[in-house]
């Protein structure tokens, strides 16, 4: 170790509070970040062009406050990459502005270390740096909408519950993520780059687990499967992803809710719909229909005054009345009811780039929309239900795509998952114009019983809405508008980051389940069917 690295240890340790060692592997590249460990910080040599003293010196500086202020090893839980990189970045200026406030000169060392963040965003890096610089420094400007809200939020959180809570900046993290989501800010698949030249790998912050680490270690050796790997070719008429907003399209004019000033805008949004061909026919309907003539004598109506067979139960608590001297409450026969009404069915998809989002087992959240949305079309043609399969996504209030992926009657299961992966996903989710049409094509149906049952996050958002309550209050407007027209709507909703809050404001709880990854798929389709028979 060099005198000045000596040096450098000591400072490390004076700022930490306690002995860290400082050390420098061989093997890290000039620039790269440092790794931070409780006990040690390994430096690597500085980035080209940079002020190897000064570097080094903030590159301590900042893992002093990170190991005074921070609390390691936080559980990663549901967050995922975006998520992550924008909580550590906003606990890498936490830390600093504390520290700051111990120590004026700490700010001054570290804004001397590197260069001023970029100007213009061109990736989520550059985002990162400016927000980085703007919540560390509150005298530097703000330059668009997001930088201005993430100052303003970071702000209150400090001073509400106080800077030195780092839980507390949680939700500033959901509402940051959210509105990159609607600006289609994308990740690079290899990895950000710290938002501060001298920052480290964050590595100190987080404990993904053991689970995580087999299932990036599967994702990162996994070979891409051969060419004439077995499985069913997909069909010849399912729609390359992004093709379908290509083609021809019927538009419709919808009406969408502000809340804020209490009106209902007319002909806001605009609805194109495409058409995908008919799927080929299933199982012929006179052939599922068969026996519909005979009684049918599933349901069984108990307590009654008379019918074809006794109910035991009531038969002895009739008795006991009668011993009682009391009059029976109830009869004690079993006669056969009605069976239940026809229905009519529409899974209404949301194709909505969040569905792309991995759902664990090296599964997307739309694998498990397609899985839901066939074993919902199979149990549906079981019960003698007709079902229709839909989905939607949009590009601001203008261009929302409407695609029938199944028309009403569609019986082939498979062939519903298979168009549901190939229609991909893209864009965002305007609910609300997607929910207005869907409850006028299901108006079309004759069948006593009509349901809508959204597939997807059920988290409406959209590149020209920078209100995160605007569009799921639109939302639910056209739910409560649907169900005032006898139409049923309920959701499945596979939870973002475990949050079932916002599907829940918008249909409901008693008509909303929850899937949160695959291993529940199975008793939410469960649940959900049993609310669509008796809802």
């Amino acid at each position: 170790m060099t005198r000045s690295d000596e040096a450098l240890a000591h400072l490390l340790g004076a700022f930490a509070g306690r002995p860290v060692a400082l050390q420098r592997p061989p093997d890290l590249a000039p620039g790269a970040p440092a790794v931070l460990r409780r006990d040690a910080l390994l430096l690597a040599p500085p980035p080209p062009g940079m002020d190897a003293d000064a570097w080094a010196h903030a590159a301590v500086l900042h893992a002093a406050a990170h190991l005074r202020h921070s609390p390691p090893g936080r559980p990663v839980g549901r967050r995922k990459t975006m998520s992550l990189a924008l909580a550590s970045t906003i606990e890498d200026a936490r830390v600093e502005r504390l520290a700051g406030r111990r120590y004026p000169g700490l700010l001054r060392a570290l804004r001397a270390a590197g260069p001023p963040p970029p100007d213009a965003a061109a990736s989520l890096a550059d985002r990162l740096a400016q927000l980085h610089a703007v919540l560390r420094d509150p005298s530097l400007p703000a330059t668009d909408f997001w930088l201005a809200k993430a100052r303003r939020l970071f702000e209150d959180i400090a001073a509400g519950p106080g800077v030195a809570d780092a839980a507390a900046f949680d939700p500033l993290v959901t509402a940051l993520v959210r509105d990159l989501g609607q600006m289609r800010q994308r990740m690079n698949i290899h990895g950000e780059a710290p938002a501060s030249p001298y920052g480290d790998d964050h590595s100190y912050l987080w404990n993904y687990g053991r689970a995580a680490e087999d299932e990036a270690l599967e994702l990162r050796t996994a070979a891409p499967p051969p060419a004439d790997a077995g499985g069913p070719p997909p069909p010849a008429d399912a729609p390359a992803a992004g093709d379908w907003t290509r083609l021809p399209a019927e538009t419709f004019d919808y009406p969408e809710w502000h809340a804020r000033i209490g009106q209902l805008r007319r002909d806001w949004c605009t609805v194109f719909e495409h058409r995908l061909p008919p799927l080929p026919a299933g199982v012929p309907v006179r052939e599922r229909r068969a026996g519909r003539g005979r009684l049918d004598r599933s349901r069984r109506l108990r307590n009654q005054w008379e019918g074809e067979d006794f109910d035991l139960d009531a038969a002895i608590e009739q008795r006991l009345d009668l011993r009682l001297g009391c009059t029976p409450a109830r009869g004690a026969h079993v006669s056969p009811g009605r069976s239940r009404e026809a229905a009519a069915i529409l899974l209404l998809i949301d194709l909505s780039a969040s569905v792309a989002d991995a759902a664990g087992n090296g599964l997307r959240v739309l694998d498990l929309v397609a899985e839901a949305a066939a074993a919902l079309v199979a149990a549906a043609t079981a019960a003698g239900e007709r079902v229709a399969v839909h989905g939607f996504c949009s590009d601001g209030r203008s261009r929302v795509d409407y695609l029938e992926l199944a028309a009403f009657g569609t019986t082939d299961a498979a062939a519903v998952a298979d168009r549901v992966r190939s229609a991909g996903a893209r864009h965002s989710t305007r609910l609300g114009a997607a929910l207005r049409h869907a409850a006028s094509r299901l108006r079309e149906e004759t069948a006593p019983r009509r349901h809508i049952v959204v597939l997807g996050d059920a988290q409406p958002s959209d590149i020209d809405v920078f209100d995160d309550l605007h569009l799921p209050e639109d939302a639910a407007v056209a739910v409560r508008c649907a169900r005032r027209d006898r139409l049923g709507v309920a959701c499945l909703a596979f939870a973002v980051d475990g949050d079932d809050r916002i599907p829940v404001g918008i249909f409901g709880r008693g008509a909303t389940v929850t899937a949160d990854d695959p291993a529940t798929l199975s008793f939410a389709l469960a649940r959900l069917r049993r609310k669509l028979a008796f809802g």
